[in-house]
């Protein structure tokens, strides 16, 4: 790994999952190791949290307006929310894991003090690809976001099977009669593609992986396809989509979901020289 020198941090956006009743002294400890720094700390949270008043509490979007460096202690969903918000914006994320797998932290919760070299300036970034996800609606394009992990069309409030349809270019690629279908990352090929019999692809790669679930088929399988591809999802009836496990999208039958590479990236802070495949077999 070749770190780069980048300005040191002045201001920096701190979020951290309130479910897991550790994360609040980690967060606490950190935001001491800020301020110690000279570093301005604005923190996502209610006033559900004892922090020094000069913490500046405010919504997602507000904390990491002018921030350097965003600091998720939490878990890989924390990772996924606050990078929605922090990559259009060009920060970068520093993990700590909180979480039970954590693929994507750079430290645990005992190596807090190592944030000192990331506001220093000294690390590198690993840049992950991610989809941006429309939906169509009687030829109106509605924009639903952008996607580090997946994109998945899934089953309706029916509970029905699914008659699904999925195209790259126009082109067909296969029709399922499935649960569901996943359109996913290189990152998120370790989560629920990965589950559902899709393949592992390193994070470094630019690939769309698709991947049924539960298909009634013999020939269902996973396609990896290049980058540049545009591809489309619809069912036979209504379905929801869900992006990255945020609240479910209902999406009525004749509609369609259209998925292409984002122009954004989630720039991922690494300082430990750990390849891909250590963190694989140290995970799973």
């Amino acid at each position: 790994m070749k770190q780069e020198k980048h300005p040191p941090v002045r201001t920096a956006a701190l979020y951290y999952n309130r479910r897991r009743l550790e994360a609040a002294q980690a967060i606490r400890d950190t935001v001491f190791l800020l301020h110690d720094a000279g570093v301005n700390v604005r923190l996502f949270s209610p006033e559900d949290i004892d922090v020094p008043d000069y913490v500046v509490r405010a919504g997602l979007s507000e904390v990491l307006s002018g921030a350097q460096l965003a600091i998720v202690i939490g878990g890989d969903g924390s990772i996924l929310r606050v990078a929605a918000h922090a990559a259009p914006r060009g920060i970068p994320i520093l993990g700590v894991n909180m979480g039970r797998l954590g693929f994507m932290c750079e430290l645990e919760p005992s190596e807090l003090s190592d944030i000192r070299t990331v506001l220093s300036g000294r690390y590198a970034l690993e840049r992950r690809m991610m989809l941006r996800v429309q939906t169509v609606h009687g030829g109106v394009v509605s924009p639903r976001g952008h996607v580090l992990n997946d994109a998945v069309l899934g089953r309706g409030h029916t509970g029905r099977i699914l008659d699904l349809t999925v195209t790259a270019d126009g082109v067909e690629v296969g029709e399922y009669r499935a649960d569901a279908c996943i359109a996913a990352t290189p990152t998120g090929s370790t989560a629920y593609s990965l589950a559902a019999g899709g393949p592992v692809i390193e994070p470094a790669a630019r690939n769309i992986i698709i991947t049924p679930v539960c298909a009634h088929a013999l020939y269902a399988r996973s396609f990896v396809l290049a980058p540049s591809r545009r591809v489309t999802f619809s069912a036979g009836a209504d379905a929801v989509l869900t992006l990255d496990g945020r609240e479910p999208i209902l999406l009525p039958q004749g509609d369609f979901v259209a998925i292409s590479r984002s122009p954004y990236t989630t720039d991922l802070v690494r300082i430990r020289d750990r390849s891909v495949f250590d963190v694989l077999r140290s995970k799973l």
